[in-house]
């Protein structure tokens, strides 16, 4: 027997829907006892005014009845008995009550509805109802024992597997798995399995792997990386009972989370062995510049791998050549510096002098109206690529030491090396061309 009631505010409403029921119900007012008016619309308004001058806000005290389905049909006399044991365990004797019953009109199923008024005639204040959930619960369970009905559990039945939590959503959502298949093919193995190898048979046959956790027990690796705990909300048993089950598993001997995860990576290689070889170089040169540390975590997936090969493709050229040409900032700015040590300031009035340049930062004013400086900070505002301020470093660099005074025999050795860095770079780029 179920039983549930509640505190009601508005007679009106509750009259009308006690003699009227719900979409596809009959129903039918069996006793309206107690009250001053003959229509139990009328009797219910009467109560409400009178709860006004009380300060009751909720003076109806309202009762649905039903039996679990398959259960035998209580006669009226019986649902009375009912409704006389619910007024009389929580105080109500006395109190004007309505009777109704709902009967279904395609199964035939019969329930009970009872409202009783709170408001005590006497004193106009309201009966107090403490603990009314709890005395539901016993009369109910006293009642199946007298009327030989099904005993029912006072507790509702709470869904022993439940859905996964925030952060193992999130995970599934980040990796593109589904956390409802892969859950359900956790719990399917589970329910195969008699003992751990079993068990670990059958995550396999799923692509899953059985690992030790860090913070839990036992966790389940997925193809991508995704961890999930064997506990309670997963596999609906403790996790005692999930030990006894797993105890012929030696846990120093399975695999950590960081092994697992090298597992599933290892497994997305192979798979993508027959993919084009455009995906294996540049996972390969991916790899090679990774940190082995985070060689694992390198994407597999095809549309990464070729994205990651164009980016190898165009950048390393122009890396190289940002590379080559810093080298020679920093050659212009070490042999400038070997010049002032060695006697750039104090040389002899005789040594051929080179022509001065014009200075590159100040304020002397160009044709354009600028002053150099502005124009120079237009320059490189404008650029369109990395390799242009190199170049431009390079080029300041060499006006710096070629604008100080310097021996013949340095200013010739200057002149070679760039010489020679030009042929450099000339047959460089005919490599590449070629």
């Amino acid at each position: 027997m179920i039983a549930k009631g509640n505190l009601h505010a508005s007679g009106a409403r509750l009259a009308a829907y006690m003699v009227t029921g719900k979409d596809g119900e009959k129903a039918e007012l069996y006793q309206l006892r107690g009250f001053a008016d003959a229509g139990i619309r009328d009797a219910f308004k009467t109560i409400d005014a009178a709860a006004k001058g009380s300060h009751c806000t909720k003076p109806f005290f309202h009762v649905q009845v039903r039996n679990p389905q398959g259960d035998r049909a209580l006669t009226t006399k019986e649902w009375e008995h009912v409704a006389d044991r619910i007024e009389r365990i929580n105080g109500l004797t006395g109190q004007p009550r309505a009777i109704a019953f709902h009967t279904d009109a395609k199964t035939g199923e019969r329930h009970m509805h009872v409202a009783w008024s709170r408001i005590d005639e006497e004193n106009l204040k309201a009966r107090p109802l403490p603990f009314f959930k709890l005395r539901l619960k016993e009369v109910c369970r006293e009642l199946e024992i007298e009327l030989g009905l099904t005993q029912v559990r006072n507790d509702r039945a709470r869904p022993e597997i439940r859905a996964a939590q925030r952060g193992e959503q999130a995970q599934s959502k980040r990796l593109g798995n589904d956390d409802r298949a892969i859950r359900g093919a956790i719990r399917d193995a589970w329910e195969r399995a008699d003992n751990g190898k079993a068990f670990v048979a059958a995550l396999a046959e799923s692509g899953l792997v059985l690992c030790a956790g860090d913070r839990r027990d036992y966790v389940v690796m997925d193809e991508r990386g995704g961890t999930h705990a064997l506990g309670k909300r997963l596999l609906g048993v403790s996790a005692a009972d999930t030990r006894k089950v797993l105890a012929d598993l030696e846990r120093d001997a399975m695999p950590s989370v960081l092994e697992g995860r090298a597992t599933m990576h290892t497994r997305a290689m192979v798979r993508e062995a027959e993919v084009p070889a455009i995906v294996t170089e540049a996972k390969a040169a991916a790899i090679e510049i990774t940190h082995p540390l985070l060689q694992p975590m390198v994407p597999t997936t095809r549309e990464t791998a070729q994205v990651m090969h164009t980016a190898v493709t165009k950048t390393v050229p122009l890396a190289a050549k940002g590379l080559e040409q810093a080298a020679d900032v920093v050659s212009g700015l070490v042999t400038g510096l070997g010049e002032f040590l060695f006697g750039g300031i104090g040389h002899s009035p005789a040594a051929p002098q080179e022509p001065a340049a014009a200075p590159v930062m100040g304020r002397q004013r160009v044709r354009s109206g600028r002053t150099a400086a502005q124009e120079r900070e237009r320059y490189l505002t404008n650029m369109a690529s990395p390799a242009e301020m190199f170049h431009e470093g390079h080029v300041m660099a060499t006006v710096k030491a070629q604008t100080m005074p310097v021996r013949p025999e340095i200013v010739d050795a200057m002149r070679r090396k760039r010489e020679q860095a030009k042929r450099e770079r000339d047959e460089y780029e005919d490599d590449r061309e070629r």
